[in-house]
């Protein structure tokens, strides 16, 4: 969203005065923008505009969906082809909530010094990996680092992860908000613990929060 978005028009909630945002003022970073943190329920947000490209620029870096695209046989993208191709990615690993419930992703990919990514990439041949435009810092896959502690597929009574991707934590059902954060809290420790690395909710926590 941050590459195409230039101006966001809210209502700032404790005046009722309309403004207009633009992109570069909102903080955006990886999976993060100042409306999720310094500016967390302030504004109600009304319109976007967005600036995009004339001419068909695609971002397809993601493995899974060139898989998923060589899989459909599709030889030249096509913004209807690479929607297809990434809804059905996730129904392949994401859980219909109105069936099990769920909210996504529960945390969000970490970033890490190289230095680190090496060392970890020595007692850890499997780990996955991502570069970024920062040369000093490395994403790791949250979902890797879950189920390399052991959680995927591992259900607390009504509290779980998802069997098919680790990042995702499930209520079959009767399970409270507290029961979530529990498992959370310990999937962070045991991560914290194993990889030295923090994990960070990529879901809007209310009432509670995870150790």
């Amino acid at each position: 969203m941050k590459d195409v978005l230039d101006s966001v028009e809210a209502i700032e909630l404790s005046t009722g005065r309309k403004i207009t945002l633009q992109a570069s003022a909102c903080g955006f970073e990886y999976r993060t923008s100042f409306f999720k943190t310094k500016w967390k329920q302030q504004y109600l947000i009304t319109s976007i505009t967005l600036a995009l490209h004339k001419e068909e620029n695609f971002s397809i870096a993601y493995e899974a969906i060139q898989n998923m695209l060589e899989k459909m046989e599709i030889k030249r993208p096509s913004f209807k082809a690479i929607s297809e191709a990434i809804i059905a990615i996730r129904k392949q690993k994401l859980p219909d909530p109105a069936i099990l419930g769920n909210a996504g992703s529960f945390f969000q990919n970490p970033l890490i010094a190289t230095a680190h990514h090496q060392w970890l990439k020595q007692q850890y041949p499997s780990l996955i990996a991502f570069n970024t435009q920062d040369h000093k810092q490395i994403k790791i896959s949250a979902a890797w680092l879950i189920e390399a502690a052991g959680f995927k597929g591992l259900r607390q009574g009504n509290t779980g992860v998802y069997a098919a991707h680790a990042l995702i934590l499930v209520n079959y059902g009767g399970a409270t908000g507290k029961d979530i954060i529990n498992l959370a809290t310990e999937i962070k420790q045991k991560v914290q613990n194993q990889f030295d690395i923090t994990l960070i909710p990529e879901v809007n926590i209310v009432g509670g929060t995870i150790e």
